[in-house]
């Protein structure tokens, strides 16, 4: 197993002896003195369950932020206690609440959650058997399914690619960002098996197409 960090823990002598107290069940536990104050986070719609929207309480709401994040280039999650000395810097350069916040998202992500669908289960793959359908016009239809693949490949590439790019702080933005990812995936995903379902397959890939879909990929703002 390797490790990469600041410190060399084999040839740390504190690490060493803490690690042997804790072995005598000699705990630290000092973070429990950084306990919270307490706040009331409760359903607004119980037939909902409990919604990201529902946390939006003291330092843990968006509001609380000022517009530009500047104390955090990690991986806190908003609200959090930034952790004492070293914390990495993932460098994200989306830190502006302004650029990226929208005060819908997390309804769409709740949407989005609750609105998913499976590939496999969902689509009623043992009726293709009950159509006789001419060959020449399965042919064309996989080579459309081909293309509408190549285009869900960038369709996934393209949403992903901004989530590393935002501060942690806006963890429902990425979140959002994430469900679009996996939805656009499950379409190349229905592409490809209804391709190969009635044994045809994947036909002749477009380089026209991959390179109009790369100017996609490769712009500057989404």
């Amino acid at each position: 197993m390797s490790y990469y960090g600041t410190n060399d823990y084999a040839y740390n002598s504190d690490f060493s002896l803490r690690v042997r107290d804790m072995k005598k069940g000699n705990l630290d536990l000092g973070w429990l003195e950084q306990a919270r104050e307490r706040v009331e986070v409760r359903p607004r719609d119980r037939r909902r369950g409990l919604e990201i929207s529902d946390c939006e309480v003291g330092p843990y709401a968006i509001d609380a932020l000022d517009d530009v994040v500047r104390d955090n280039r990690g991986l806190a999650p908003r609200g959090a206690i930034l952790p004492a000395g070293y914390q990495p810097d993932l460098g994200p350069d989306l830190n502006k609440r302004t650029d990226v916040w929208a005060y819908r998202v997390q309804r769409y992500w709740e949407e989005a959650v609750s609105r998913q669908w499976n590939v496999s289960t969902d689509v009623p793959w043992r009726d293709l058997a009950k159509y006789e359908i001419p060959l020449e016009l399965e042919i064309a239809f996989c080579q459309l399914c081909t293309l509408l693949s190549e285009v869900e490949m960038i369709a996934t590439d393209l949403p992903a690619k901004w989530s590393h790019h935002m501060n942690s702080y806006f963890q429902e933005v990425k979140g959002f960002i994430a469900s679009q990812c996996i939805d656009e995936a499950r379409h190349s995903e229905v592409f490809r098996k209804r391709a190969l379902a009635n044994g045809v397959g994947l036909l002749k890939a477009s380089v026209r197409s991959e390179h109009a879909l790369k100017g996609i990929l490769e712009a500057d703002s989404y």
